[in-house]
């Protein structure tokens, strides 16, 4: 099935990356409204790269959303998708505000939904195994003791025999919808929806007495349970649950993210996301069923009112994805390196979930990868899981498909075996270094200490730091740099399904990388640097954490560095507080002194992180903030919500507050909305340098 995803994204073009296969080798990708320039030509798809190919498209105008549409040859129905091209105000470098989705670690639920369908085999396989054991007289047949000591072995080993293939031959992988609901399902409906009313059969009451004769009673408590008999047969033909599809005159199609019946009021809400066409009143609804293999559909009932789902939070310009998006190593640790198995990975992690391949062709994503898109814990000298294979060849076989599929979609992603996998972007003053901390990192060197990245890379980063030194920058990092990790909490951690390797080792406060970290803050304080954050992932949980660099309390006697953990967007292992020191102090070789603050933490639920840039002027600052930014025009300030990503708070949590008229007829204000589902929020202040005395007793 081919396959469309929006990468890299500005004020004047996109990174469009399709994939055919065997029999889709020709694609050509339309713009609608089409693009100053022209359409782009058709391109020709090679097995070489897994039938995928970025095409780039130039001359778009800013701040205008584009239909995608990329057809391929010989299929007819294209595969859509949609972007925003990025505002652009009086200059290219103008403060603009605009908003980003941080997540990191999809444990996707296709993997989870296999490897339970592993263990539910493994499980079957073992029984029947086990039944050949039973004593001789429990057999039903054959009763005879000799052919019964005949079929046993013969039994276990046929059952060994089939089971070993099946699992071979297939992987006993699943076909159809995972077990398990997507967690982009809710976070597509959080930013754009629809809430749909439909009838429901009214529910029979009780009969009562009053005005009726005792025949007429009796024949209605006669009647009753018949009543309910054929309500609950009613209410079992209108069937639907979440994640089903839906569809309704004309073409209008989506995907049911949340609902609920009302009853009493014999109602039906259903909380629809990635919309397609326009639901109407009065059109019928229909379900999208798989009978007898084939497709069809099941009528629901006709709309009785359509109503806008409101965005609980501003709709993202793009994603960050800072790591692991998908798991290669589960759940088999062992499993050794092949670039087919790892283009295979991201098809399912990423395709085979029907609300991820929707988020991917509808917002721009950049990402960074970790250890899981090559092994566990990878570093150059690590030790393999797989004795047989060296580090190498994890690393040569993973980058095939991680080129292929993830960093084409990054701006300058082209597949060329040795161009770094770190890049830079911008969103008008605004200033992003995606980092690569997994691939030329070294645990251990004969010849000195670790090294989390190369010496290009540092020599890079340190010189755009000092370039963008007043503007507000953010570095993406797949594992933490600011946070603190209690070595006490640690060491008693381990893999949940490989207990012989530590994890919490390779931070950017390891002991190995200590001279890169340190090496970098003294940098952040000899040149003064300003309005940085650090966005991270990778301990599977969400939190603020702070770093104030320097012993004054005045702008150039101290910086503060603030760092943002954003996911995990699906796991089944949450990270733990205790894990992280709650404020430690330091100094760096070169005397630099540093501490570092846990502001906030959230580990209990699988969730994301939304983050708002906007930039303030200065006047409004100092009306609510004891310190100004002296000859700033307008200061940033920096928003973060965290998003539950499995939850489900009923369709109400997407209704629009109604104003109601007052009672001269003119339109009342509406009720202010709620926050949503926000368990975690905040806000960074650049206009205040945080002081000792800001440090308050952590809940």
């Amino acid at each position: 099935m081919p396959h469309v995803i929006i990468g890299h994204t500005s004020s004047d073009s996109v990174r469009v990356w399709v994939k055919g296969d065997a029999s889709n080798t020709t694609c050509a990708v339309t713009l609608r409204p089409p693009p100053r320039g022209g359409q782009p030509a058709s391109v020709r798809l090679v097995p070489d790269n897994d039938y995928t190919y970025v095409v780039v498209v130039h001359d778009l105008k800013p701040d205008v959303e584009y239909l995608v549409e990329a057809t391929f040859s010989p299929s007819i129905k294209p595969v859509c998708g949609r972007i925003r091209t990025f505002k652009t105000l009086t200059a290219p470098d103008a403060a603009v505000p605009f908003s980003f989705v941080l997540s990191s670690c999809n444990l996707s639920i296709v993997s989870i939904n296999d490897f339970l369908a592993r263990l539910a085999a493994t499980a079957g396989a073992a029984l029947a195994t086990s039944s050949l054991d039973i004593a001789p007289y429990r057999w039903r047949r054959p009763k005879s003791a000799v052919l019964q000591s005949v079929v046993r072995p013969l039994g276990k080993c046929a059952l060994r025999l089939v089971a070993g293939a099946i699992q071979y031959a297939t992987g006993l992988k699943q076909t159809g919808s995972a077990y398990l609901r997507s967690p982009f399902l809710k976070l597509a409906a959080v930013f754009e929806s629809c809430v749909i009313d439909l009838p429901l059969p009214a529910k029979p009451t009780k009969p009562k007495r009053e005005g009726s004769t005792a025949d007429e009673y009796a024949q209605k408590l006669k009647d009753y349970p018949k009543d309910l008999e054929t309500y609950a047969v009613d209410k079992r033909r209108l069937f639907i649950a979440v994640g089903d599809r839906v569809e309704s005159s004309p073409g209008a199609t989506g995907v049911v993210a949340s609902m609920s019946d009302d009853e009493g009021k014999a109602l039906r809400r259903l909380v629809i996301t990635q919309v397609d066409g326009t639901f109407q009143p009065a059109a019928m609804l229909r379900r999208h069923v798989v009978e007898k293999g084939k497709f069809a559909t099941r009528d629901l009932g006709l709309i009785t009112r359509v109503r806008k789902g409101r965005a609980w939070y501003e709709p993202p310009s793009f994603f960050i994805h800072a790591g692991d998006q998908i798991y290669y190593d589960f759940p088999d640790p062992d499993r050794p390196p092949d670039h087919r198995a790892y283009r295979l990975a991201y098809r399912e992690a990423w395709f085979e979930d029907d609300a991820l391949r929707h988020l991917l062709a509808h917002w721009p994503h950049y990402m960074t990868l970790d250890d899981h898109e090559i092994a566990d814990q990878f570093a150059q000298d690590f030790n393999p899981p797989n004795r047989d294979v060296v580090p190498g060849r994890y690393l040569d076989e993973s980058l095939v498909a991680y080129r292929d599929y993830v960093h084409a979609l990054n701006p300058g992603g082209e597949a060329k075996p040795n161009r770094p996998l770190w890049f830079t972007f911008e969103r008008g003053a605004t200033r992003f270094f995606v980092m690569d901390t997994r691939t030329r990192r070294w645990n251990s060197r004969a010849d000195a200490s670790g090294e989390i990245i190369d010496p290009e890379q540092m020599r890079a980063l340190l010189v755009w730091l000092r370039e963008h030194r007043t503007a507000l920058k953010f570095v993406v990092t797949s594992v933490p740099f600011v946070a603190e990790l209690s070595w006490t909490a640690t060491e008693e951690k381990h893999d949940w399904y490989d207990p012989r390797r530590n994890s919490e080792q390779d931070k950017w406060t390891a002991p190995a990388f200590t001279a890169q970290r340190e090496e970098i803050i003294e940098h952040i304080h000899r040149c003064r640097i300003e309005h940085l954050v650090f966005l991270t992932g990778d301990m599977h949980c969400c939190y603020h954490a702070t770093m104030r660099i320097g012993k004054g309390a005045t702008r150039y006697e101290s910086t503060v560095v603030h760092e943002l953990a954003g996911g995990p967007v699906n796991q089944l292992q949450l990270g733990r507080a205790a894990e992280f020191a709650r404020h430690r102090k330091a100094q760096t070789t070169g005397e630099v002194d540093y501490d570092v603050t846990l502001e906030r933490f959230h580990g209990d639920v699988s969730a994301v992180m939304h983050v708002k840039v906007d930039y303030v002027s200065s006047e409004r600052i100092a009306a609510r903030a004891s310190h100004r930014d002296a000859g700033a025009a307008v200061v940033p300030e920096v928003e973060w919500n965290v998003i539950r990503t499995l939850t489900d708070p009923g369709p109400e949590g997407w209704l629009v507050d109604e104003a109601k008229p007052t009672r001269d007829g003119n339109p009342a204000t509406p009720p202010a909305i709620k926050s949503g589902e926000a368990v975690m929020s905040g806000r960074i202040s650049f206009a205040r340098r945080r002081e000792p005395r800001d440090l308050v007793t952590w809940p």
